[in-house]
């Protein structure tokens, strides 16, 4: 028998609409290698486990099923830490969510292949097609322009600091440097509860592996994101009041001032620029324009320069006006 080259991380739940196209986009993979499908099912309530054990009957070998009982997620499990890596068998590990799928045959072989040339690489990704809840293709993808193929921390964080570039579905690590990510994510009270209270699984794992090293993008569309789809962080923050995602962005902000301080500010003109979009997003949800100029003057501009506190200001006072010199300054950070 041979190692098995990559385990494949799949969480699901009540996604009978979509997860036979899932489970059909992974057998199909061609490769020199065994891989495995580890697919955890989080107490359906429609006809998902049905299907998942229909694909697991047919390809034993590969698809390898877990079913709850109850309903993890409600309980705040990390479905992937606590149940889906410890059983996990691959040199590597592959994620894809129930409701994305794979469209090239090649993906894996491809990926693993670039990590195996690449030692220096703790990361590879791949550009993302996304398509509409009933999976129409749309023009947009993740990311948007980018075209290097070896990108380094810095250029890594300047990406998904400006804005979300990477999904899900193109993640490919190695198994060892996963290992020590979710004894990290144990540790850290900080990481633990941006999933715990936001349920935000990417945000962490995307800065944890871009601060490792390299990271290696293949620009090529090899999977789809379906946007909007029940039970995505799309719809999920769209239905939120606009208390909780204030809240939420406050929570995203602390994260990236532990990050600043974890990397000895050498990457702070980064952070600064996140810092600036998290707090435009709080002031485009606070109806109170006093409570920002006001009673929470300290904790929101406290962070700032003038310069970044005069577009703020403006943004409050003027939305339209302050988006526009916002955007302005944005082109200006894609260049430094």
């Amino acid at each position: 028998m041979k190692e098995i080259g990559v385990s494949v991380l799949c969480v699901a739940y009540n996604q009978e609409k979509y997860i036979r196209q899932t489970l059909e986009s992974f057998v199909m993979q061609k490769t020199n290698f065994p891989f495995e499908v580890l697919i955890n099912d989080d107490a359906s309530t429609d006809k998902t486990p049905e299907i998942i054990k229909e694909f697991a009957d047919k390809y034993p070998n590969i698809i390898k099923p877990i079913y709850q009982k109850e309903n993890q997620y409600s309980k705040g499990v990390s479905i992937h830490n606590d149940f889906l890596f410890p059983i996990a068998a691959g040199k590597y590990l592959a994620f894809c969510e129930g409701d994305d799928f794979w469209t090239d045959e090649n993906k894996l072989q491809l990926q693993y292949d670039i990590m195996e040339k690449n030692p220096d690489c703790h990361l590879c990704l791949h550009k993302v097609r996304v398509v509409s809840e009933n999976g129409n293709e749309l023009k947009e993808t993740y990311p948007k322009h980018l075209r290097k193929k070896v990108i380094t921390t810095k250029k890594f964080l300047k990406l998904i600091f400006y804005t979300y570039t990477f999904q899900t579905s193109c993640y490919f690590v190695r198994k060892e440097d996963y290992k020590n990510f979710t004894r990290n994510f144990n540790e850290s009270l900080l990481l633990y509860r941006l999933y715990l209270e936001l349920r935000i699984g990417d945000e962490p794992t995307l800065l944890y592996f871009g601060l490792l090293g390299n990271t290696y993008y293949i620009n090529k569309v090899m999977s789809k994101y379906r946007k909007n789809s029940l039970g995505s962080w799309t719809s999920r923050m769209n239905s939120k009041p606009n208390e909780q995602k204030v809240q939420i962005f406050k929570y995203l902000i602390k994260i990236t001032e532990e990050i600043d301080k974890y990397t000895s500010y050498k990457y702070h003109k980064l952070c600064v620029v996140r810092f600036l979009r998290f707090s435009i997003e709080i002031a485009k949800y606070t109806l109170s324009k006093k409570d920002l100029l006001l009673k929470n003057r300290k904790e929101f501009f406290g962070r700032f320069n003038l310069f970044h506190k005069s577009i703020l200001f403006i943004y409050i006072l003027f939305p339209l006006f302050g988006n526009f010199i916002y955007n302005i300054y944005l082109s200006l950070y894609k260049k430094f």
